[in-house]
C-alpha cells in the first residue's frame, strides 16, 4: 500500500459525496474526518490490504476500486468489497490480528482510519461512524449466512 498525499480535499470531499457510507454526516463533518482523522491510501491491482494474521488495526473505507476477502487455508472468496464497504472491522474493533486475507481486485483507493482516530473524532461524528460500522457488520453477516446456505445445499 502507498500512502497518498496529493489528492486535494475538495477531491476527497466529492468521492465521499457519491458514497453510503458517508451520506449521515454533513459536509463539515466530512471536512474533519478527512482533514484530521483519516489517512488514503492507493492499493493496486493483486496487492493485499492485509493478510490473515496481520497486526494491522486499521478500518479501510473503499472509496474506489474493489477488493476480494477470503481464508488463506482454502482461498474460497467470501465477498468481494465494493466502494462505499469497508474491510478490518474485526481486527479495529476486538485489537486483534487479521482472521482473513483482503486483496485489491484492481487499483484501489482507500481511507484508513484507526482506532484512536476514531476515540479522538468529536462525538458527533464517531456516533454517526459507530452507527454506520455496525449496519455494515449487520450487513456482512447476512452475506456471510446466505454463503454458508449455499454450501451446505
Amino acid at each position: 500500500m502507498k500512502l497518498i498525499e496529493h489528492i486535494p480535499l475538495i477531491k476527497q470531499m466529492e468521492i465521499t459525496n457519491r458514497l453510503g457510507f458517508f451520506n449521515s454526516l454533513n459536509l463539515a463533518e466530512r471536512q474533519i474526518l478527512l482533514e484530521s482523522f483519516s489517512k488514503l491510501y492507493l492499493v493496486q491491482q493483486k496487492r493485499f490490504v492485509f493478510k490473515q494474521f496481520d497486526n494491522d488495526k486499521n478500518l479501510y473505507i473503499i472509496l474506489s476500486g474493489s477488493l476480494t476477502m477470503y481464508r488463506q487455508n482454502d482461498m474460497v472468496e467470501l465477498a468481494t468489497v465494493l466502494p462505499g464497504e469497508f474491510v478490518g472491522e474485526g481486527g479495529f474493533i476486538n485489537q486483534s490480528s487479521r482472521s482473513i486475507n483482503a486483496r485489491a481486485l484492481e487499483d484501489s483507493i482507500l481511507l484508513a482510519i484507526t482506532p484512536q482516530s476514531l476515540t479522538r473524532l468529536p462525538a458527533v461524528i464517531r456516533e454517526k461512524m459507530k452507527d454506520k460500522i455496525i449496519l455494515g457488520m449487520s450487513e456482512r453477516i447476512e452475506q456471510l449466512s446466505r454463503l454458508l446456505e449455499k454450501k451446505q445445499s
